[in-house]
């Protein structure tokens, strides 16, 4: 498979606001964390697709979409295994932001939800007792 094609926040923010890509196409951003952290702290403007039914809910969409994924951090693999799954599916335009809802909220980037939730004491992530770095549970 092809190298992951990447997206700044500062590029994303970008196109968000020029309400398309650099391209020129409508742009789709998509969250793959579940419903309870989407409802609670979301990018402006995105929705939320579960990594688990992301596949069988975009069968049907053309596959020249420009798509966006994210999740919760960098310490989150989920925006890594949707990109590899659209692309699996055929899909051209995907991009991953990898920096997730954790690193748009810090920048105070426009967001929906209360954004109550902490990424960093979720059940979400788990503190490794061998190098004592947070993970995030999606990916272990």
């Amino acid at each position: 498979m092809d190298t992951m094609k990447t997206i700044t926040a500062e590029e994303l923010l970008d196109e968000l606001e020029q309400g398309k890509d650099l391209a020129g196409h409508a742009l789709t951003v998509i969250n793959v964390l579940d419903h309870e952290h989407f409802k609670d702290c979301h990018i402006k403007g995105s929705i939320n697709i579960g990594l688990e039914v992301l596949g069988r809910e975009v069968a049907d969409w053309d596959r020249n979409k420009s798509i966006v994924v994210y999740c919760a951090s960098y310490e989150c693999s989920m925006s890594e295994e949707a990109y590899e799954t659209l692309a699996r599916l055929g899909f051209k335009n995907v991009r991953a932001y990898e920096g997730g809802i954790s690193e748009w909220h810090s920048l105070d980037y426009p967001t929906e939800g209360a954004c109550a939730m902490d990424v960093e004491t979720s059940d979400k992530v788990h503190v490794c007792e061998v190098c004592e770095e947070r993970h995030c549970v999606c990916s272990l």
